[in-house]
């Protein structure tokens, strides 16, 4: 986001001002074969003052390029890595950071901490990726995604339960995702918006959800019931004056009177009702309707097809072992 303006903004000066650091492929290698590395925040600060400093999106394309060749070298990721935390500030992503004494840096594989990857994908170093803030009390706030991104982020964590990744990066302003999984990143592309844009009933789910989960720190997918007056009121005016009223609701949420409501009873109670909700709704469910099902002849080629690759790869075997 620091080296390219935004479409329709290129007389309009950066936020702040862009750092830009090429690390010489000496440097770089005097540092790997330090048996103790200093911590990464020391090492970027004795670098600093190599950085060069644009003021424009202009100047800052020209730093790119006159720095090409270094920043495509082996030393070019941890260039960017210092260009995007001098450009954001090392005090300001400091104090968004949740851990500030962990590594940015893992010193065994080198992987990059979530953090990191957040700051270049948001522009904020973001532990979390889930949307928004929690606040699990005592002072104590878990910083997710504040805003939109450009470039979105899935995880194979998720499938793990692992993280939780918000509607905000699964969802980003252009179909571009960083994919993460256990051992890299790749990117995953394509070449319609629409395929980023939820739809608009997802889109009334995701920011019900989104207030339910302010209120449910831990993830457990359940809130007190002391929560849920304060929690309705946190709603969209949307809802206001089409919910039933405070006791209803209660034994709407709770009918088993367990003293905590569920976010699949929640939705249930409070989706249908928002007013443009029962015309989605119906749309959704004619078009899940309309989905053709599987019919006897196309169970029994689909089997036939699986046996015919079931003894190809049988024969392919057999032919190795011989």
């Amino acid at each position: 986001q620091a080296a390219v303006a935004p479409s329709g903004a290129e007389g309009v000066p950066p936020p702040r001002g862009v750092s830009v650091v090429a690390l010489a492929e000496e440097a770089a290698e005097a540092a790997s074969e330090t048996a103790d590395p200093p911590p990464l925040h020391e090492a970027v600060g004795a670098i600093a003052g190599a950085a060069a400093e644009a003021r424009s999106w202009e100047e800052t394309r020209a730093l790119l390029s006159a720095r090409a060749s270094r920043l495509r070298g082996g030393s070019g990721a941890l260039g960017f890595l210092c260009s995007v935390l001098l450009t954001r500030g090392l005090a300001l992503v400091a104090a968004e950071r949740d851990d500030g004494e962990a590594p940015l840096l893992d010193p065994t594989f080198g992987h990059c901490a979530q953090e990191a990857l957040s700051l270049m994908l948001t522009g904020a170093a973001a532990a979390h990726l889930f949307d928004g803030e929690r606040n699990l009390g005592g002072g104590f706030v878990l910083r997710g995604i504040r805003a939109t991104p450009p470039v979105g982020l899935l995880s194979e964590l998720e499938a793990l339960r692992y993280v939780e990744v918000g509607s905000r990066l699964k969802c980003p302003s252009s179909p571009i995702w960083v994919v993460a999984s256990q051992t890299h990143y790749s990117i995953l592309f394509a070449t319609s918006a629409s395929a980023a844009a939820p739809s608009a009933l997802e889109a009334l789910e995701e920011e019900l959800q989104r207030r339910f989960a302010e209120f449910d720190g831990d993830g457990q997918g359940f809130v007190s019931i002391e929560a849920l007056r304060p929690l309705v009121s946190s709603l969209p005016p949307e809802y206001s004056g089409v919910l039933p009223d405070y006791d209803t609701l209660r034994k709407e949420v709770d009918p088993d009177s367990l003293l905590i409501v569920t976010w699949d009873a929640f939705q249930r109670a409070t989706l249908p009702r928002h007013p443009k909700a029962s015309a989605l709704l119906a749309a959704a469910t004619a078009a899940a309707a309309a989905v053709p099902l599987p019919t006897a002849d196309a169970d029994a080629a689909a089997a036939a097809a699986a046996a015919a690759a079931a003894a190809a790869r049988a024969d392919a075997s057999f032919a190795r072992r011989r």
